[in-house]
């Protein structure tokens, strides 16, 4: 017979690694890597960034972009704000 009569008889085995591959699976590490990544714009408009950041966007600019929330050229409308450490000390 070429089909199952019941598909839900199925039973699904949980992956049982071999020897080695469990030795390997011992050996990684996984810690969350901090990016350091400020998302949108409250945080630099609340002056809740890390010193090193906070002057990236000047008065000028931050009023200009609250100036525009809600309004179809609202920046975070169209495109989420991210900037992460890395770019910043570029």
């Amino acid at each position: 017979m070429m089909f199952k009569k019941d598909p839900k008889a199925t039973i699904k085995r949980k992956y049982q690694p071999t020897e080695k591959a469990q030795k390997f699976l011992d050996k990684v590490e996984n810690p969350k890597y901090d990016r350091g990544m400020i998302r949108g714009l409250n945080k630099f408009i609340g002056n809740k960034v890390p010193e090193e950041m906070q002057g990236f966007y000047s008065e000028e600019e931050l009023q200009a972009l609250v100036d525009l929330r809600d309004t179809p050229n609202d920046v975070e409308a169209r495109m989420p704000v991210k900037i992460t450490n890395h770019y910043f000390q570029i």
